[in-house]
């Protein structure tokens, strides 16, 4: 580029300041090494995430009524999350669905004890949602065994006899 430069639009003057921002960017991300600092940022993201979905996957197995000698076993046959869901928490539904699959497959491993679940346990309480507000809505998502459980059933059946609330 010859100089000086005659600037005859804001397009171009645009252009030639996005230019020098990227290579001073370039040349500033070179001599900090921001790039091997972004590396080791990423990588602890995903240790803490992995440590995360080991916490959620070992509470479903013990609410499963599985012993905890067996739990290392599991997750060693278990296909969990590798990346967060919407809230940046681990799928608490695909540990579930992934545990629902391998007790199906080999239910040994499990231990005659153990029962499996069908829905995502809340987190904060360590119980499913029974307090949440029914609505139309929720109850035609919800699954035969949750619609079944003995306080769900009642508080089914007065919702579809006109009790809100």
């Amino acid at each position: 580029m010859d100089f000086p430069v005659t600037v005859n639009s804001q397009e171009e003057f645009d252009e030639l300041v996005k230019g020098r921002l990227a290579r001073e960017k370039d040349r500033w991300e070179k001599e900090t090494n921001v790039s091997e600092y972004r590396d080791r940022a990423e990588q602890a993201e995903a240790r803490a995430f992995g440590r995360l979905v080991d916490r959620d996957a070992r509470e479903v197995l013990k609410s499963m009524n599985v012993p905890a000698e067996r739990h290392g076993r599991i997750l060693k046959f278990a296909e969990l999350p590798t990346t967060p869901g919407e809230d940046g928490e681990p799928d608490r539904k695909s540990i579930i669905e992934s545990f629902k699959g391998l007790h199906s497959d080999m239910p040994e491993v499990f231990g005659a004890e153990a029962t499996v679940k069908e829905t995502a346990l809340d987190t904060s309480t360590g119980d499913a949602d029974q307090d949440a507000p029914l609505t139309r809505e929720r109850i035609e998502t919800m699954s035969p065994d949750e619609i079944n459980e003995p306080t769900m059933w009642e508080r089914v059946q007065r919702f579809m006899a006109g009790e809100r609330g």
